[in-house]
């Protein structure tokens, strides 16, 4: 029974004045009309996301050139293509700034192909909304569990795909309804402890091969589970920045 979340400086030959600032310049004089918001000065050697409107990952690439108007994605290296997104999709663009914090961002694609992704139509997501908004992309096991499980004898193996303080986006094989509420049982970084969320099951995607894509909305968390899961989090940006600049 079940119960009912590097940039490559060239050289160029000529530019205008404008386009000589450094990118810190530009991007600092950024103010976004839509939301009075300013686009701070973003970390070329951190890793870029983008996502949809509901919030599935689109793509992750590294910030090659970025301006007032535009921000370029290329691949990472290894990487052999990135993939494609429709022209003018309106997403929402997850980078870091100098100081590796978070920002997001709304934007439309302007170019999308296999070498590179350019967005345009920059809107930044007010601080306080990105609080909100925020998931951090992760690939880490996990299991579920049914609410009378309590000694968590019966898993249901897993994956998280992103999560955040409000929910998590999780892949499975196991078939659970929308307003199931099950536990979701996981270690966001090795050697740092378990944590448990009281889940609601309230978006579900199938896949190709016949897994579920589950949207999680987690029971209102505590401060102390709150501050654990944004230390974990800091912990994932900062070994995703290590491995890029390596």
């Amino acid at each position: 029974m079940k119960f009912n979340l590097f940039s490559l400086f060239g050289q160029p030959k000529e530019k205008p004045e404008e386009e000589q600032a450094t990118a810190e310049e530009v991007q600092a004089d950024v103010l976004d009309s839509s939301t009075g918001a300013i686009l701070p000065p973003l970390n070329h050697d951190a890793p870029i996301e983008l996502f949809s409107e509901d919030g599935a990952m689109l793509l992750s690439g590294r910030l090659s050139a970025s301006s007032r108007t535009e921000l370029v994605i290329t691949r990472v290296p290894g990487m052999i293509n990135l993939p494609t997104i429709p022209v003018d999709s309106r997403i929402r663009v997850s980078a870091y700034t100098l100081d590796l914090d978070p920002c997001n961002l709304f934007a439309r694609v302007a170019v999308s192909n296999m070498v590179e992704c350019r967005v345009r139509n920059l809107e930044v997501i007010p601080y306080f909304n990105q609080r909100l908004s925020f998931r951090q992309p992760l690939n880490v096991p996990a299991a579920f569990y049914a609410m009378e499980d309590t000694y968590f004898n019966n898993p249901h193996e897993c994956r998280i795909l992103d999560i955040s303080t409000g929910g998590a986006r999780v892949l499975s094989s196991y078939v659970y309804s929308e307003d199931d509420v099950v536990r979701l049982r996981a270690e966001l970084v090795k050697g740092n402890g378990y944590m448990s969320f009281t889940s609601k099951v309230i978006r579900i995607t199938s896949t190709n091969d016949g897994s579920f894509i589950y949207g999680l909305l987690f029971a209102q968390l505590k401060q102390r589970q709150i501050n654990d899961m944004l230390k974990d989090i800091r912990q994932v940006q900062q070994n995703v920045h290590q491995r890029l600049t390596v």
